[in-house]
């Protein structure tokens, strides 16, 4: 790439079932002091009414699709196996081309609809906008020249790991640089896009070696500003996560923050990655369907990329709320099996897992041991996917 063309940055923001949430973020983003290039909404097939209120709020395109399309990603874009997709072969020179030919190779076809797609089928819809950016509200026509706002409804409800890995496959595949991934309910301050930016330009003009950056995660909603949404980690001189060790406050890790930058990340919350990732590490693993394939695709960067959080980049999530014991608790299991694989002590990490969820699954009587149990099996012999028989 030239010296002097400006390298384009996207967003990725997985939605499901919370349009208001979804409204605030994007209004967020088009805030944002330095603008972004793009901006991809992928909707993982929601019903409550999220593609008629982009459409009322004028983010995307108004009703008839007349520029929607369908996109079928061809075999030159990625070898794809297990859920990981990786560009193969390719030298540093060759993947920007590589991107290009993606899109050439992608097969397009136009269909115009009545009102939006229902769920189903076997292909995403895509429609894509144009709109100011940098603008005051989130209400605004398509008829700008400015951001790309790129509406893609999956025809199933893929997860967060279908839904990044559509998003980051989309963005990288388009040719941008850089993709700031996060979920519905993230709230970034104007300038967190302006700090992560800047910082990536301070270690690229040291020379530093491939970097992952990360804003940093406060708690939404809370009095208290030094409360974070997710735990910072400390890391091990081995380059592990030390068991145990979780600070759920900026104060209790300011003596680790050097040059703003702390070396952990909470990864698909306001995560700046670039698009290189896609060719070094793959995509995320569609298969782990929700719950832990974000710890799954930290744990591949942290292999090639250092990972940072950059203090003065700013933006709030809700603290999770108490786990409860649901169906979902059976992916959180199973998939934590895969992350620990890629951790030292793997097999007391295991050990520890098994015991906590047989005993949490026997306080929920004969069908939560059922649910732990089943997590276990799947768990440890590897079978991955979305189970249909779970809601």
């Amino acid at each position: 790439m030239p010296e002097n063309k400006p390298e384009r940055i996207a967003a990725v923001v997985v939605t499901y079932n919370r349009k208001q949430l979804l409204g605030e973020c994007v209004d967020s983003l088009l805030r944002q002091t330095h603008p972004l290039d793009a901006l991809y909404i992928i909707d993982n097939c929601s019903t409550d009414g999220t593609c008629e209120f982009l459409t009322e709020k004028g983010l995307i395109s108004p009703p008839g699709w007349a520029s929607s399309r369908i996109l079928e990603i061809g075999p030159v874009q990625a070898a794809q196996a297990g859920g990981i997709v990786k560009a193969e072969g390719l030298g540093d020179g060759e993947w920007a081309n590589h991107r290009q030919a993606a899109l050439d190779d992608a097969t397009q076809s136009s269909r115009t609809w009545g009102e939006a797609p229902e769920c189903g089928g076997n292909q995403p819809v895509e429609t894509v906008c144009r709109r100011i950016r940098n603008s005051q509200s989130a209400i605004r026509n398509c008829d700008t020249s400015a951001i790309e706002v790129h509406y893609v409804r999956l025809p199933e409800n893929a997860g967060g790991a279908g839904g990044f890995a559509e998003g980051m496959q989309r963005a990288a595949g388009a040719g941008f640089d850089w993709l700031w991934l996060m979920d519905d309910d993230l709230l970034a301050l104007p300038d967190a896009l302006a700090a992560l930016v800047q910082k990536k330009a301070s270690l690229e003009a040291s020379r530093h070696g491939p970097f992952v950056l990360n804003s940093l995660v406060l708690a939404r909603g809370q009095p208290d500003s030094d409360m974070l949404a997710f735990p910072l980690r400390e890391i091990s001189a081995g380059g592990y996560p030390k068991m145990g060790h979780f600070h759920w406050r900026l104060s209790e890790v300011l003596d680790k923050v050097s040059d703003g930058l702390y070396e952990w990340i909470c990864p698909f919350n306001g995560t700046f990655v670039p698009a290189r990732a896609v060719e070094a590490v793959g995509l995320p693993n569609r298969e782990m369907f929700i719950h832990g394939e974000e710890k799954e695709y930290q744990c591949r960067l942290a292999g090639t990329f250092r990972l940072y959080t950059v203090v003065d980049s700013r933006v709030f999530h809700p603290q999770p709320k108490k786990c409860q014991f649901d169906w979902k608790q059976y992916y959180n299991i199973r998939n934590m099996f895969v992350v620990n694989s890629y951790f030292n002590l793997t097999a007391l990490r295991d050990f520890k897992l098994i015991v906590v969820s047989l005993a949490w699954g026997a306080r929920h009587g004969t069908w939560g041991m059922k649910l732990m149990l089943r997590a276990i099996r799947d768990g440890l012999a590897g079978r991955l996917g979305k189970r249909d028989d779970l809601p």
